[in-house]
C-alpha cells in the first residue's frame, strides 16, 4: 500500500539511530502505560477529533511534554477510509492513557503498537527501535516468591529478577504500579520475555531453580 500521509511525530527525544532511550521519553513512555484519563467520552467522533481530545487531556496535565504518539496512515484501497470515516463512540472512566488510545484505535480500525516509548497508531516500516515499555500483571503468589510488596522500590525489582537471570542494563527501567498488582518494564524484547515468564510461573505456582 502506498504511504499517503505521515500526520505527526510528538516524540522529539528519541531519535530513530539512538542506542537507549532518554530519561525524558522513559518518564513519558511510563506515564502514558501508567497514569489514567478520570473520563473519556465520544459520541459520533472522528478518529482525528478523538485523538485531538486525548491530546488535549495529555497537555492540560503534562504542558512540558509532548504526548508520544505518532501515526503513520496508508491509503487504503480506492480510498475508502476517506469516504467511510469511522464514527467513534464511548464512555470511559479512569482509563489508562494507552488503552486510551488503543480504544480509538481499534474502533477507527488501526492497530496500536507500543514500541521504543513511542506509541505508534499503523507501523510504518523503516522505524525500527527494539526497545519497549511493557506493563507486566502480576499475582499475588508471584510478588511474593519475588520476595516484594506493592511499595518496593525499582533497585528491589532489579534486584528480583536478576536473581532469575535476567541481564538488565543501567538503562532498563521497572516500576510498580497499581499497588503492586503491576510492572512497568522498559527494556529489550528478550528481558520482557524472561519477565513475563517469570511472572506467569510464579504466579502459578510454580519455583524456578538453577
Amino acid at each position: 500500500m502506498k504511504l499517503a500521509i505521515f500526520l505527526f511525530l510528538l516524540l522529539t527525544a528519541v531519535g530513530f539511530a539512538q542506542p537507549s532511550p532518554t530519561e525524558d521519553s522513559v518518564r513519558r513512555a511510563q506515564a502514558v502505560a501508567s497514569e489514567v484519563l478520570p473520563r473519556l467520552q465520544f459520541k459520533n467522533a472522528t478518529f482525528e477529533d478523538a485523538l485531538a481530545a486525548i491530546r488535549r487531556a495529555w497537555d492540560e496535565r503534562h504542558p512540558n511534554d509532548p504526548l508520544p504518539v505518532a501515526l503513520t496512515d496508508y491509503q487504503p484501497p480506492n480510498g475508502y477510509r476517506e469516504t467511510n470515516p469511522a464514527r467513534i463512540t464511548l464512555d470511559l472512566k479512569n482509563v489508562p492513557w494507552i488503552e486510551a488510545l488503543r480504544y480509538i484505535g481499534t474502533l477507527s480500525g488501526r492497530h496500536l503498537i507500543s514500541l521504543s516509548g513511542l506509541v505508534q497508531l499503523e507501523r510504518h516500516p523503516w522505524i525500527e527501535e527494539d526497545w519497549i515499555t511493557r506493563v507486566h500483571d502480576v499475582a499475588p503468589a508471584a510478588l511474593a516468591a519475588l520476595h516484594l510488596k506493592p511499595e518496593s522500590s525499582r533497585d528491589d525489582l532489579r534486584r528480583a529478577f536478576k536473581q532469575f537471570g535476567v541481564k538488565l542494563d543501567d538503562w532498563m527501567k521497572l516500576g510498580m504500579i497499581a499497588s503492586g498488582q503491576q510492572i512497568v518494564v522498559l527494556s529489550y524484547q528478550p528481558q520482557q520475555e524472561q519477565i513475563a515468564g517469570i511472572l506467569f510461573l510464579l504466579g502459578n505456582g510454580f519455583h524456578i531453580t538453577k
